[in-house]
């Protein structure tokens, strides 16, 4: 590999094969060749690994990072369920594109989720008056009842603010009857009234467990 030889046949006086002459001479040019081959197949592979580790880096720098940020950003809306919060868009490409469709998206879920929810408080009031509109014939039932107590008492006590001597001690027990069904039939409007509005949006607050429980 690193000679090459050359060789000449001499003939003799009568012409025939008599001398074989041979040349050998150092292979410089196939030596420089074979040492320019290996210089440019290093430089290749040198030139190949850093091509390699510059996109590398630019992959993980504009796209993967991004990826990955995104993907944890929609991660922490499934965990938290927190539908106000948004995805993190920079950029003029495809990346930003696609986080821009996942806020619309995400905004759009939370437009239907706040339209179920009007629709069913809508629903929940209409079913309430409805059931308002049934029950009201048993309210006007025990509004009626403390009204003809009321009524009665009122003539007991005219009759006997007619005779002599007054009764004063019938005519206060009769007066407190009236004070007393007069409170009931206060607590019976207001609480339908209280059932009948819209509470959706009053804001919360705390409440005494047996007044909840009488006032139901």
């Amino acid at each position: 590999e690193e000679k090459i030889a050359g060789y000449a046949l001499v003939p003799d006086i009568t012409g025939n094969p008599g001398l074989i002459v041979r040349t050998v001479a150092p292979r410089e040019v196939y030596a420089q060749g074979q040492k320019t081959i290996l210089s440019m197949l290093v430089g290749i592979l040198l030139s190949g690994l850093f091509l390699a580790g510059v996109i590398s880096w630019l992959l993980e720098s504009f796209i993967l990072s991004r990826l990955n940020r995104m993907n944890t950003d929609v991660g922490a809306v499934g965990t938290l369920k927190n539908l106000d919060s948004r995805i993190e868009v920079a950029g003029d490409d495809e990346i930003a594109f696609l986080g821009e469709r996942i806020n619309h998206m995400l905004h759009e879920i939370q437009r239907q989720i706040r339209l179920a929810e009007s629709e069913r408080a809508k629903a929940f009031q209409a079913s309430k008056m409805a059931s308002l509109g049934e029950v009201a014939s048993g309210v006007a039932h025990e509004i009626n009842n403390p009204l003809f107590i009321i009524e009665g008492r009122a003539e007991q006590i005219l009759h006997a603010l007619d005779q002599q001597p007054i009764n004063t001690s019938f005519i206060s027990d009769s007066t407190t009857r009236i004070q007393k069904t007069a409170q009931r039939i206060g607590r019976i409007v207001r609480s339908m009234s209280s059932f009948s509005r819209d509470g959706s949006r009053d804001p919360f607050e705390n409440a005494p467990l047996i007044k909840i429980v009488e006032d139901t």
